[in-house]
């Protein structure tokens, strides 16, 4: 993974990363890993106001349509601030970190969302109530995939303590949370593909 911030200032996620790169042996991140940038908030705040809902209501996003340069990347950004405001432990970061991963290369196949153009296409009555489900339905996929991703390589509970200390230090509080903790108790394994550059929502 390809480092856009300070090592020397910010050890202890550049660790983790040193971690993942060296003992990952899925091979979906290792067809990604050397072209996936990973980056602090900090860092990007003014140059990516599109992103500052995701980012600074939690600890990180991760996107594969990061344009940048007339490029579109991969990349995983962490909100350091919140990171240190929680006291993430690097069992935590690591959790964080893989969640991320999960998003960019477990991603499920969604739902198509009945919007008005998709129901006037097909013929079929529009709903407000159904497009709203459905986006729910792709966003808990999502999130359990990713979830999943970080349960598979053991760090299932750290990511538990992650949502309490969301919970705990940020009005914002973790979606999805019961489903979520309960996937990632029973350990349920959940396999998807490379996030497409087309997807919607990351």
């Amino acid at each position: 993974m390809v480092r856009r911030f300070s090592e020397v200032q910010f050890p202890v996620l550049s660790n983790a990363i040193n971690s993942v790169d060296k003992k990952l042996a899925c091979h979906k991140f290792r067809e990604i890993s050397e072209s996936l940038e990973v980056d602090i908030w900090d860092n990007i705040r003014n140059l990516k106001p599109f992103f500052a809902e995701v980012a600074e209501k939690g600890f990180g996003f991760s996107s594969c349509q990061f344009r940048e340069h007339w490029e579109v990347k991969k990349i995983i950004v962490f909100n350091i601030d919140n990171m240190v405001r929680a006291r993430l432990s690097e069992g935590e970061i690591m959790a964080i970190l893989y969640h991320e991963l999960g998003h960019l290369v477990n991603f499920p196949n969604l739902f198509v969302v009945p919007t008005m153009a998709v129901c006037m296409e097909y013929a079929i009555e529009y709903s407000k109530e159904k497009e709203e489900a459905a986006r729910i339905e792709n966003a808990i996929l999502m999130e359990t995939y990713a979830d999943s991703y970080a349960t598979q390589h053991g760090y299932g509970p750290a990511l538990i303590s992650t949502f309490d200390k969301q919970n705990q230090f940020f009005k914002q509080q973790m979606n999805y949370y019961q489903i979520r903790v309960q996937k990632i108790t029973e350990k349920e394994k959940l396999i998807g593909g490379i996030m497409p550059e087309d997807a919607v929502g990351w």
